[in-house]
């Protein structure tokens, strides 16, 4: 139940990033502009590094309370590290979203040669709400931690 409902999770933040980098590349074709920003590298701001407390979701881990710290790792890039027994996530970079979905920074991360794939989802709603989800693929396991900073 648990694994159905992660990877319900993980087919649906897949998939709103492939469209929405789907529709910003036929944008780019229809009006011959490379100067587009819908798949900009963004620095993230400052107010959204931190520690997320949250839920983890697993079929291998134990299910529960859980704590992920997003620091900054380089230029650009950014380090998720787990409380728990979960190997952190390095070297991730958060793409701007369309101005179509207001206050969003989306950020996918695909490792085939681990066979492993990664979504990140961050929300910062501009009145100090702001939420994390990280859906991770390792093989045949699928862990989601959705939470909010504190």
């Amino acid at each position: 139940m648990i694994n159905q409902i992660s990877k319900v999770f993980f087919i649906f933040f897949a998939s709103i990033i492939c469209l929405t980098s789907c529709s910003s590349d036929d944008d780019n074709k229809k009006n011959n502009d490379n100067n587009s920003s819908s798949n900009t590298i963004v620095e993230l701001p400052e107010n959204d590094l931190g520690t997320y407390k949250g839920v983890l979701f697993s079929d291998t881990i134990n299910n529960g309370d859980a704590i992920v710290t997003l620091s900054k790792s380089g230029d650009k890039s950014y380090t998720a590290d787990f409380n728990d027994d979960i190997a952190s996530i390095a070297d991730v970079q958060f793409i701007a979203a369309p101005d179509s979905v207001p206050n969003n920074i989306f950020s996918t991360t695909v490792d085939a040669l681990n066979n492993r794939g990664i979504a990140f989802t961050l929300i910062d709603d501009n009145e100090g709400n702001r939420s994390l989800t990280i859906t991770q693929e390792i093989g045949n396991n699928t862990i989601t931690f959705t939470g909010r900073l504190q």
